[in-house]
Parts: C-alpha cells; structure tokens; sequence
C-alpha cells in the first residue's frame, strides 16, 4: 500500500474515531451532568475558535462535532466520567495521544513520514477504538490493516526500522475465531487488561464468559471481550532475564508508595516538605492547593513535586506564575537551581514572541519550556490578542493546535480568588490546557467560603462544579474538624465520636463519609474507649481523609512541625559609608522637622522610633 492510499484510509478511520466517539458521550454526558449536559459538558469544554464554529453554522447534536471537539469535550469532562464509569488513566494517556494523531493525519504531509511513526499513530487508533466499543468487524479490519503496515510498511514511506522484524513474522493475522475454554482474551474497554477464559455458557440469546483476570475471575458478556494476539512460538527466559523485566517495569509503572525526588535536589531533608509529593502522585486528579503557612517552604514542595512527575513522566513545558516582586527577586529561578532546572522569566514583549511563534510554528518554542509569568502579564491582550490598523498580535485562544503544559503553578494563588480579574481567566485557561496543576498559598483558609470556592473551583471544576456543590461538600468539615481537635486530646474519644456522626448527619456526609470504609472503621475503633498513641495517630490520619476538599488541599502548619521551620535572625553590623551616613543623617532631620510641625504635642523621640529602627538596618 503506497502513501496516499494510507491516507485515504487513515481519513475514514478518523471519520468512524468521531462517530463512534460521540456516540460514547451521548451515552455518558448526559448520565454524569444531567439535563443541562449540552451546555456546560459540550459549550463550556470548547476552545474559543471551537464555539465560534459551533455558533455560526448552529451545531445542536455531539454528531456534528469533529473529532477534534469531540476529543477536547471528553479530556475537559474525564474526571466526571471516569468517578462515574470507573475508568483508569491508560485510557485518558490515550484519549490525549489522539489529538497528536489527529493533527497528523488531519494535515498529511506530502512526505511520507518514518514508518515507525505511522505504526505509533495505527496503535493509537487501535486502542482507541477498542475504548469507543466500535463494532468487532471494523476492530478487526483495522488489524488487519496495521498488521499489513507492520508487516510490509508503505512502498514510499521512510523506513527506520533496521532492527530485526521476526517479532512480526510470528504474529497470528486477527481473524474471526471462536473464543474458547483457555482462550488468551483482553477486555474491548481496556485492551491492557488480559486474562484466561475459565468456562463459557449460554445466558439466552448471547454467551457469558467467566475470565480469570486482575487476579480474580470475573463474569463478561458477548462482546465484551476479545481474543488477544498471540505468537506462534513461546520463548523461555532465566530469573535474571525475569528479574531485568520487573525491574524495567518498576521504573516504567513507578509505584505510589515510594518517592522518586528524596535526592533530587541540593536541599536538606525535611519530612513534612514530601507531602504534597506524596498526595500529588496518589491523586486521580493531578490537582492540588498547597495551603502552608508563611515559612514553611512551599516553593521547595513544588519543586519536589515537579521532579516527582519528572521521574515518572514527561514533563516537557512548565509554568510558573507569580507575583512581579518575586520574578524581580529571581526567587524562582533561584529555587530552582537547586533542583537543577533553568526558568526564564519573561517579559511582555518576550511573551508575545513565543505566542507569535507557538502561532507560527503550531507547537511551543524548545527554549520556553520552562517558564516564569508574573501576573501583571496577565491580561485581555494576552488571551485574544491584538488586531487593529497598529497590531496584530496573536492571543493564546489563536493557537491552531491549542497549546499544552505538562505542570502550572501558580504562586501565592489568592491574587486569583476574583473570578472578574483577567489574571484569573488567563489562569484559568493554563489550567485547562495543562496535565497537573499546583496552586500555591498562605491564605485561603483565612479567606471566605467564597474565596476558596473560586480558587478550587479554578483548580478541579470537574470536581467542585458549582457554589451549591462546594456549599455541600464542605458542611461535614467542620465536625470532621472537631473530631481532629477532640482526637489530639486524650480521653475525648466520645465526643470524637459524637462529631463524626454529626459529620454523617448532613447530606455530603450521608451519601458519600457514611459508606466509606475508612470511616465504620475510625468509628468502630472510637465506640472502643481509649486508644494507644500509636493508634491515635493512624486515626488521626484516617479521619483528615475524610475532609471533603483532603484530595485537593493539603496543609502544614508551624506549630505541627516544631522546630523544623523556626527562622532564627542573626544581627549583622556594618559601618555606614560616608554617602550612607549623610542619607541618614538628613533622612532623620527632615522627617524630624516635618513631625514637629504636624504633631507639636507628642514626643518627637517617640515618633521616630521605628523610622530610626528602619533606617539603620537592611
């Protein structure tokens, strides 16, 4: 098969990708946001380009969406879904895969790309049309295409491929066979799920299936699972062959339980700077509010968080937002350092550089990738531009493909607690084209209600949807709080108790804290009477779980950490020069002359305190 006859298929395939796809969010939108799903799961999700197509040609229906809609409208509504239908992150990894896959085939160019490449991108659609449930004969059409891609590759396509292709002589042809007792299967929903068929039978009109997979036999219907490729020959290997494999899946597939950054940087080892690490990479939804109090190093825990991921996964384009004194200060690029990693902070004619190239280019310029943003950069002009007889200026909405960051943060995030400022729509259009977000802030539980609902409502809108939501979630938190409190004080077990319940007496407590098993087994423990010290603790651990917002905010406080952040203050003297010593000296008479006339009555000496204090020290 020649090039563009691969394109003339790969075009249909694209077409059955988005026909299929909407088909999927019919089936799920409506279920997760209910009846106003159109507006705020489909309008809402949509780039600013995407809703000016939808408004001029009057799209009603998933259906008359591209691919490239329906692609962003499942990203933008995939934590929903996936607490809804139970779905993992392989899945979502390829959802995100697709839209790389279809700008390549969406403009093909006249060159053929590697064939390597072209095998990457058939793989992608095949996974992802396995998770839209498209029909068996169009699945297994596909394999047979990509099998004769693999197998013969394309007469002028660039061939990189000289290693050994023996892997793809043995591989069985996808063909149209019975599923069998002992048959290899993987299951249509999740084509990395492979398990064993144990016993078949008859259930009516379709078949049901009994599969012995994720280390337990579980029950599938007719259609519902398909045969997994096999090879002809099975291969032998040693322990240590065994032991190299696990290892490489270790470090492919990291496990939660063990950081990754303890070493990665030149800081000393502070415990308690590791936890934002450690409910980061626990989280399903890469989203969290470090909410530390003044001094306790929150600068230092994003950066263990970022070489977290880093040592995870990709991590190709960070960005950090900031106050101007800060970027002025270099604070970030200084911290930074210490992980080994070079921030350029950015000016506003440097920022519309790299917009007009991302413009240009379709992708973010190689040597922005890391970037610091302060927040007097953040206006109207930044997000659509400028167009006028003097400019034309391209804005972030003019990105043709839209731009994606790997991490956001976003320093001292309570400038952003307005939901009417510019800084806070720019900053919302960061998080919604970014893989992880991190807000960073002293302050929002000294804020209002409706202050931390803005900001966590910026950071998980998929989770915190609206005010009656937040409203709901947060009203056990306060008995959850006094179940805390009564918890660090011994024999208060009782009235630890009495809170929890009233914490599973108000309507987020009902449907969601009352069957969580974390909590029948803190209360069981607590209906005991007196608890050891070592137990108080893990209970006290389990109960914070329990806190509504304890996935998206995590909390350090001094006083929980005694000596660990205690700043002490050394007094360094030093002689004025003659300059210094004539600025001061004429600094002091002058204010001295001034307070004299405005305040005749009061002592003079009493006045100048604190200015003689400041004028004197660094």
């Amino acid at each position: 098969m020649n090039y563009q006859s691969l394109i003339g298929k790969m075009t249909e395939y694209m077409h059955l990708s988005a026909a299929e796809l909407s088909r999927w969010l019919e089936k799920k939108l409506p279920g997760v946001l209910g009846d106003d799903w159109w507006k705020t799961g489909v309008l809402g999700k949509l780039s600013y380009n995407q809703q000016e197509i939808v408004d001029s040609n009057n799209i009603r229906s998933l259906v008359e969406l591209d691919l490239s809609a329906l692609l962003r409208v499942t990203d933008k509504n995939w934590y929903s879904i996936q607490n809804r239908y139970f779905l993992n992150q392989s899945e979502r990894t390829v959802i995100q895969r697709m839209f790389s896959v279809r700008n390549n085939w969406a403009h093909a160019s006249a060159t053929p790309p590697e064939l390597s490449n072209i095998i990457s991108d058939m793989e992608t659609i095949e996974a992802f049309l396995g998770f839209v449930g498209v029909c068996r004969e169009n699945l297994l059409e596909f394999g047979r295409l990509l099998y004769e891609i693999k197998s013969n590759g394309t007469s002028d396509a660039t061939t990189d491929m000289s290693k050994d292709k023996s892997h793809i002589a043995n591989e069985v042809v996808p063909e149209a066979v019975e599923i069998a007792v002992n048959s290899i299967v993987h299951l249509v929903s999740d084509r990395s799920a492979v398990g064993m068929v144990v016993s078949i039978e008859k259930v009516g009109d379709t078949t049901q299936y009994k599969v012995f997979v994720d280390g337990k036999i579980r029950e599938f219907f007719e259609g519902q699972i398909e045969l997994e490729k096999t090879t002809d020959i099975a291969d032998f290997i040693d322990i240590s062959e065994v032991q190299r494999i696990l290892t490489a899946y270790q470090i492919k597939k990291p496990s939660v339980d063990s950081l990754y950054s303890l070493n990665a940087a030149r800081i000393d080892f502070v415990p308690y700077q590791f936890r934002p690490a450690l409910k980061f990479i626990k989280s399903e939804t890469p989203r969290l509010l470090i909410a530390d109090s003044v001094g306790v190093g929150k600068t230092i825990e994003a950066g263990l968080l970022l070489k977290e991921m880093q040592a995870r996964t990709s991590l190709d384009t960070v960005i950090v937002i900031c106050p101007k004194p800060l970027v002025a200060e270099k604070k970030w690029e200084i911290e930074m350092k210490r992980f080994d990693e070079d921030f350029t902070a950015v000016d506003g004619k440097t920022l519309r550089y790299i917009i007009s190239v991302a413009d240009r280019d379709g992708e973010w310029p190689e040597k922005y990738k890391r970037l610091i943003i302060p927040y007097s950069l953040l206006t109207e002009d930044l997000l659509i531009g400028q167009n006028n007889r003097r400019h034309n200026i391209s804005g972030l909405y003019d990105l043709d493909p839209e731009p994606f960051f790997d991490l956001v943060i976003v320093d001292e995030a309570h400038h952003v607690r307005n939901s009417n400022t510019q800084a806070h729509r720019v900053v919302k259009f960061f998080c919604e084209h970014s893989n992880a977000a991190v807000f960073l802030t002293a302050t929002p539980l000294q804020l209002g209600n409706e202050d931390l609902f803005t900001l966590l409502n910026l950071l998980n809108p998929n989770t915190v949807i609206d005010k009656a939501t937040f409203n709901a979630m947060a009203e056990p938190n306060r008995h959850i709080n006094e179940a805390l409190h009564n918890l660090r004080i011994s024999d208060h077990e009782t009235e630890a108790l009495a809170a929890l319940h009233s914490a599973t007496a108000t309507e987020w407590g009902r449907n969601v804290i009352a069957h969580n098993p974390v909590f029948q087994q803190a209360a069981l423990a607590l209906s005991k009477g007196a608890i050891p010290r070592d137990q108080r603790v893990k209970l006290i651990n389990d109960v914070e779980s329990l806190h509504s917002f304890a996935d998206m905010i995590t909390r350090t406080r001094r006083q929980d950490i005694e000596d660990f952040c205690v700043r002490r203050a050394y007094t360094l003297e030093s002689k004025f020069t003659d300059r210094q010593r004539e600025l001061h000296d004429e600094l002091l008479n002058f204010v001295a002359a001034v307070l004299s006339v405005l305040h005749p009555t009061i002592s003079l000496r009493f006045l100048m305190c604190t200015l003689r204090r400041q004028a004197a020290s660094a």
